[in-house]
């Protein structure tokens, strides 16, 4: 199978092509990147729409694997990691989007006008993640480690980068997931989302630009090319997922 007719070639191309190409708005006149990264602007949609195709694409990935075959080991049953996964990525985008407050007028109730940062309905701004207090001042210690922003990027980074590298190198790690039939894809997806964070660290360090609205949209960019990751990685698995059921077809056939 050539480039051309390999359907994870092209994507992994356009992949890194619609990153490149995101990270190229850093340079626009910073009246504009604050305009496009504000709430509900194109830059924060964009990353609820890739977080949307790979929730769907990981359901579909579950519905398709009627037989698990991870890494040579096969098992009947559908893997539940795609359905998990899926669901996950599911909240993520319903938490970018406030569960669509905005899109459908619905007022914050009471409750969370006093707990949510910025009174919306969503978990991720709650004060609790945030990493300035009430007053506005930067929090310390592990309230600041640990916030929404961080805590989602840890998660991404155990998932795309650590696991693989644990499977590849610790042989009793790579002995369990072979046995609970978890999907370990390729390091390479784990070193892009990595490069995506540092980048954008190394963009606020360059740039010295003294405007918080603009630094917060370089975070912006660095989420929307993560949700672009996520959504390759969906499409890697559920690629394989249907390559894997179309073998087995042609086994039954050949066997008939």
């Amino acid at each position: 199978m050539n480039f051309y007719t390999n359907p994870l070639r092209i994507a992994w191309v356009l992949c890194l092509t619609l990153i490149a190409v995101n990270f190229s708005l850093v340079f626009s006149p910073p009246s504009v990147l604050i305009e496009i990264t504000q709430e509900d602007g194109i830059i924060e949609n964009g990353s609820a729409i890739f977080l949307l195709v790979a929730a769907i694409v990981f359901f579909v990935a579950y519905v398709k694997s009627k037989t698990i075959r991870t890494h040579g080991e096969e098992k009947r049953g559908r893997n539940l990691f795609f359905l998990l996964l899926g669901l996950f990525f599911f909240v993520c985008m319903g938490e970018e989007i406030s569960w669509g407050q905005r899109i459908f007028n619905v007022e914050t109730p009471d409750i969370l006008v006093n707990l949510n940062y910025q009174e919306e309905i969503n978990l991720h701004n709650f004060r609790i993640f945030e990493g300035k207090n009430p007053d506005g001042s930067q929090k310390g210690g592990l309230s600041a480690v640990f916030t929404s922003h961080r805590i989602f990027y840890m998660l991404i980074l155990a998932w795309t980068l650590l696991i693989p590298v644990t499977y590849k190198f610790v042989p009793k790690i790579r002995q369990f997931l072979l046995r609970i039939h978890f999907p370990v894809h390729p390091i390479k997806i784990g070193i892009l989302a990595l490069s995506i964070l540092i980048f954008a660290r190394l963009l606020k360090v360059v740039m010295q630009n003294p405007s918080e609205d603009f630094n917060h949209g370089i975070v912006e960019i660095a989420e929307l090319n993560l949700a672009v990751v996520i959504a390759y990685a969906g499409f890697y698995w559920l690629w394989h997922t249907v390559r894997q059921g179309r073998e087995e077809k042609a086994e039954i056939t050949f066997d008939a």
